[in-house]
Protein backbone atom coordinates (compact mmCIF):
# COMPACT_ATOMS: atom_id res chain seq x y z
CA UNK A 1 0.00 0.00 0.00
CA UNK A 2 1.51 3.35 -0.99
CA UNK A 3 1.72 5.87 1.82
CA UNK A 4 1.99 8.71 -0.67
CA UNK A 5 -1.26 7.71 -2.32
CA UNK A 6 -2.95 7.52 1.05
CA UNK A 7 -1.74 10.86 2.27
CA UNK A 8 -4.33 12.94 0.45
CA UNK A 9 -6.92 10.29 1.12
CA UNK A 10 -6.96 10.43 4.84
CA UNK A 11 -6.90 14.18 5.12
CA UNK A 12 -10.16 14.31 3.23
CA UNK A 13 -11.56 11.87 5.74
CA UNK A 14 -10.39 13.70 8.84
CA UNK A 15 -9.29 17.18 7.83
CA UNK A 16 -12.44 18.67 6.34
CA UNK A 17 -14.52 18.88 9.48
CA UNK A 18 -15.89 22.28 10.34
CA UNK A 19 -17.67 23.97 13.18
CA UNK A 20 -20.93 23.29 11.40
CA UNK A 21 -20.57 19.54 11.92
CA UNK A 22 -18.88 16.35 10.83
CA UNK A 23 -17.29 15.47 7.53
CA UNK A 24 -19.33 12.71 5.89
CA UNK A 25 -18.12 10.37 3.15
CA UNK A 26 -19.80 7.66 1.10
CA UNK A 27 -17.37 4.71 1.06
CA UNK A 28 -17.27 2.04 -1.64
CA UNK A 29 -14.95 -0.96 -1.92
CA UNK A 30 -14.20 -3.10 -4.96
CA UNK A 31 -11.65 -5.86 -5.36
CA UNK A 32 -10.81 -9.46 -6.13
CA UNK A 33 -8.56 -12.26 -4.97
CA UNK A 34 -7.53 -15.86 -5.45
CA UNK A 35 -6.18 -18.59 -3.22
CA UNK A 36 -4.71 -22.08 -3.67
CA UNK A 37 -3.70 -24.99 -1.42
CA UNK A 38 -1.90 -28.18 -2.45
CA UNK A 39 -1.82 -30.95 0.15
CA UNK A 40 -0.13 -34.38 0.09
CA UNK A 41 0.15 -37.05 2.77
CA UNK A 42 1.38 -40.64 3.01
CA UNK A 43 -0.01 -42.10 6.25
CA UNK A 44 1.44 -45.51 7.06
CA UNK A 45 -0.52 -48.75 7.28
CA UNK A 46 0.88 -51.38 9.69
CA UNK A 47 1.81 -54.45 7.68
CA UNK A 48 1.23 -52.83 4.28
CA UNK A 49 1.94 -49.96 1.91
CA UNK A 50 1.13 -46.41 2.95
CA UNK A 51 -1.96 -44.55 1.77
CA UNK A 52 -1.50 -41.59 -0.60
CA UNK A 53 -3.78 -38.59 -0.24
CA UNK A 54 -3.76 -35.53 -2.48
CA UNK A 55 -5.76 -32.32 -2.68
CA UNK A 56 -5.42 -29.53 -5.24
CA UNK A 57 -7.96 -26.87 -4.21
CA UNK A 58 -8.36 -23.24 -5.19
CA UNK A 59 -10.82 -20.37 -4.86
CA UNK A 60 -11.55 -16.93 -6.23
CA UNK A 61 -13.34 -13.97 -4.65
CA UNK A 62 -14.79 -10.68 -5.92
CA UNK A 63 -16.64 -7.82 -4.26
CA UNK A 64 -18.31 -4.55 -5.19
CA UNK A 65 -19.68 -2.86 -2.09
CA UNK A 66 -20.98 0.47 -0.84
CA UNK A 67 -21.28 1.02 2.89
CA UNK A 68 -24.88 1.56 3.92
CA UNK A 69 -24.17 4.73 5.91
CA UNK A 70 -21.75 7.58 5.25
CA UNK A 71 -18.59 7.58 7.31
CA UNK A 72 -18.86 10.53 9.69
CA UNK A 73 -15.81 12.05 11.37
CA UNK A 74 -16.01 14.93 13.83
CA UNK A 75 -13.42 17.10 15.48
CA UNK A 76 -13.78 15.03 18.65
CA UNK A 77 -10.97 12.74 17.35
CA UNK A 78 -12.84 9.57 18.25
CA UNK A 79 -12.66 6.32 16.32
CA UNK A 80 -15.50 5.91 13.81
CA UNK A 81 -16.78 2.60 12.49
CA UNK A 82 -19.25 1.49 9.85
CA UNK A 83 -20.79 -1.96 9.61
CA UNK A 84 -23.03 -3.18 6.82
CA UNK A 85 -22.98 -2.65 3.07
CA UNK A 86 -25.00 -3.17 -0.08
CA UNK A 87 -23.72 -4.53 -3.37
CA UNK A 88 -22.46 -7.95 -4.39
CA UNK A 89 -19.97 -10.58 -3.29
CA UNK A 90 -18.95 -13.61 -5.33
CA UNK A 91 -16.84 -16.68 -4.54
CA UNK A 92 -15.87 -19.86 -6.36
CA UNK A 93 -14.13 -23.02 -5.20
CA UNK A 94 -12.38 -25.81 -7.11
CA UNK A 95 -11.94 -29.14 -5.32
CA UNK A 96 -9.82 -32.04 -6.62
CA UNK A 97 -9.10 -34.86 -4.16
CA UNK A 98 -7.76 -38.40 -4.46
CA UNK A 99 -7.13 -41.26 -2.04
CA UNK A 100 -5.03 -44.27 -2.99
CA UNK A 101 -5.38 -46.94 -0.34
CA UNK A 102 -2.23 -48.87 0.51
CA UNK A 103 -4.15 -51.97 1.59
CA UNK A 104 -7.39 -52.19 -0.38
CA UNK A 105 -7.58 -51.03 -3.98
CA UNK A 106 -11.37 -51.06 -3.72
CA UNK A 107 -11.10 -48.13 -1.31
CA UNK A 108 -9.32 -45.90 -3.83
CA UNK A 109 -11.38 -42.79 -4.52
CA UNK A 110 -11.32 -39.52 -6.43
CA UNK A 111 -13.63 -36.54 -6.51
CA UNK A 112 -13.59 -33.14 -8.16
CA UNK A 113 -16.10 -30.34 -8.50
CA UNK A 114 -16.58 -26.61 -8.93
CA UNK A 115 -18.75 -24.70 -6.46
CA UNK A 116 -19.82 -21.06 -6.43
CA UNK A 117 -21.85 -18.54 -4.48
CA UNK A 118 -23.21 -15.02 -4.85
CA UNK A 119 -25.00 -12.81 -2.37
CA UNK A 120 -28.55 -11.65 -3.03
CA UNK A 121 -28.90 -8.15 -4.52
CA UNK A 122 -30.93 -6.74 -1.62
CA UNK A 123 -28.91 -8.37 1.15
CA UNK A 124 -27.26 -6.36 3.91
CA UNK A 125 -23.65 -7.54 3.80
CA UNK A 126 -21.39 -7.95 6.81
CA UNK A 127 -18.29 -5.84 6.28
CA UNK A 128 -16.81 -3.17 8.50
CA UNK A 129 -14.47 -0.19 8.27
CA UNK A 130 -12.78 1.59 11.18
CA UNK A 131 -11.23 5.03 11.01
CA UNK A 132 -9.65 6.85 13.90
CA UNK A 133 -6.76 8.77 15.40
CA UNK A 134 -3.51 7.63 16.97
CA UNK A 135 -1.91 10.67 18.53
CA UNK A 136 -1.59 13.19 15.71
CA UNK A 137 -2.07 10.56 13.01
CA UNK A 138 -5.04 8.77 11.49
CA UNK A 139 -5.69 5.11 10.73
CA UNK A 140 -7.97 3.15 8.39
CA UNK A 141 -8.70 -0.59 8.64
CA UNK A 142 -11.26 -2.56 6.61
CA UNK A 143 -12.46 -6.07 7.40
CA UNK A 144 -13.31 -9.12 5.30
CA UNK A 145 -15.29 -7.99 2.21
CA UNK A 146 -16.50 -11.47 1.20
CA UNK A 147 -17.64 -12.97 4.51
CA UNK A 148 -21.19 -13.53 3.27
CA UNK A 149 -20.17 -15.10 -0.04
CA UNK A 150 -17.77 -17.46 1.72
CA UNK A 151 -20.45 -18.43 4.23
CA UNK A 152 -22.71 -19.39 1.30
CA UNK A 153 -19.99 -21.28 -0.59
CA UNK A 154 -20.29 -25.09 -0.20
CA UNK A 155 -17.30 -26.54 1.64
CA UNK A 156 -17.68 -29.96 -0.02
CA UNK A 157 -18.69 -31.31 -3.40
CA UNK A 158 -22.47 -31.66 -3.81
CA UNK A 159 -23.64 -35.14 -2.87
CA UNK A 160 -20.20 -36.07 -1.58
CA UNK A 161 -21.25 -37.78 1.62
CA UNK A 162 -18.29 -38.67 3.83
CA UNK A 163 -14.90 -37.04 3.22
CA UNK A 164 -12.30 -39.10 1.39
CA UNK A 165 -10.17 -41.09 3.81
CA UNK A 166 -7.36 -38.91 5.19
CA UNK A 167 -8.59 -35.65 3.66
CA UNK A 168 -10.67 -32.65 4.71
CA UNK A 169 -13.73 -31.72 2.65
CA UNK A 170 -11.84 -28.77 1.16
CA UNK A 171 -8.67 -26.71 1.48
CA UNK A 172 -9.57 -23.69 -0.65
CA UNK A 173 -10.51 -21.22 2.11
CA UNK A 174 -8.45 -18.01 1.88
CA UNK A 175 -5.86 -18.00 4.64
CA UNK A 176 -6.06 -21.79 5.07
CA UNK A 177 -3.94 -23.27 7.85
CA UNK A 178 -4.01 -26.20 10.25
CA UNK A 179 -2.93 -23.73 12.94
CA UNK A 180 -5.47 -21.55 14.72
CA UNK A 181 -5.53 -17.79 14.31
CA UNK A 182 -5.73 -17.68 10.51
CA UNK A 183 -8.51 -17.75 7.92
CA UNK A 184 -10.53 -15.33 5.78
CA UNK A 185 -11.13 -12.75 8.52
CA UNK A 186 -7.38 -12.33 9.04
CA UNK A 187 -6.39 -12.81 5.38
CA UNK A 188 -8.69 -10.06 4.06
CA UNK A 189 -8.19 -7.46 6.79
CA UNK A 190 -6.33 -4.48 5.40
CA UNK A 191 -3.11 -3.34 6.96
CA UNK A 192 -3.49 -0.45 9.37
CA UNK A 193 -2.28 2.69 7.67
CA UNK A 194 -0.97 5.38 10.03
CA UNK A 195 -0.33 8.84 8.58
CA UNK A 196 0.52 12.13 10.36
CA UNK A 197 -2.28 14.67 10.02
CA UNK A 198 0.26 17.45 9.44
CA UNK A 199 1.54 15.70 6.30
CA UNK A 200 -1.82 15.51 4.58
CA UNK A 201 -3.56 17.77 2.11
CA UNK A 202 -7.24 18.52 2.05
CA UNK A 203 -9.39 16.67 -0.53
CA UNK A 204 -13.12 16.01 -0.88
CA UNK A 205 -12.80 12.68 -2.70
CA UNK A 206 -10.05 10.13 -3.09
CA UNK A 207 -9.27 6.45 -3.56
CA UNK A 208 -6.99 4.13 -1.62
CA UNK A 209 -5.36 0.98 -2.99
CA UNK A 210 -5.23 -1.92 -0.55
CA UNK A 211 -3.85 -5.43 -0.96
CA UNK A 212 -2.93 -8.63 0.83
CA UNK A 213 0.02 -8.44 3.21
CA UNK A 214 2.60 -10.94 4.41
CA UNK A 215 1.69 -10.07 7.99
CA UNK A 216 -1.80 -11.57 7.56
CA UNK A 217 -0.71 -14.62 5.57
CA UNK A 218 -0.69 -18.11 7.14
CA UNK A 219 2.44 -20.29 7.17
CA UNK A 220 3.19 -21.33 3.60
CA UNK A 221 3.52 -24.97 4.71
CA UNK A 222 -0.03 -24.86 6.20
CA UNK A 223 1.45 -25.63 9.65
CA UNK A 224 0.93 -29.36 9.02
CA UNK A 225 0.59 -31.43 12.18
CA UNK A 226 2.76 -34.36 11.04
CA UNK A 227 5.52 -33.07 8.77
CA UNK A 228 7.07 -36.53 8.51
CA UNK A 229 4.14 -37.72 6.42
CA UNK A 230 2.48 -34.48 5.25
CA UNK A 231 3.46 -31.80 2.75
CA UNK A 232 1.44 -28.71 2.01
CA UNK A 233 1.75 -25.35 0.28
CA UNK A 234 -0.77 -22.55 0.53
CA UNK A 235 -1.03 -18.92 -0.53
CA UNK A 236 -2.71 -16.33 -2.69
CA UNK A 237 -3.26 -12.63 -3.18
CA UNK A 238 -6.00 -10.03 -3.23
CA UNK A 239 -6.21 -6.36 -4.14
CA UNK A 240 -8.88 -3.71 -3.86
CA UNK A 241 -9.70 -0.03 -4.06
CA UNK A 242 -11.47 1.98 -1.39
CA UNK A 243 -13.22 5.09 -2.74
CA UNK A 244 -14.32 7.98 -0.54
CA UNK A 245 -16.73 10.59 -1.89
CA UNK A 246 -17.95 13.54 0.14
CA UNK A 247 -21.58 13.11 1.13
CA UNK A 248 -23.79 16.20 0.74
Amino acid sequence: MRVAALAGAVLALFGSTSAAGAARFVVSYVGSGSYRTIYHSEPPNPGGAHDTNDAHDSSTQRWNLTFSEPLSVTGARRTRALSGATGSEWATGQISHSHVDGLFAADDAHLSCHVRSQTKPAARLNVSIRAGYVGNSVTIVVGNPVADALALLPTACPGQGDSLDGLLDSYYAPGFSFATGYGPAVWFQTAKVVIPVAALERRSSFSVKVRSTAANAPPTDCAVREPAIERCSTGGAWAGVLSFREHH
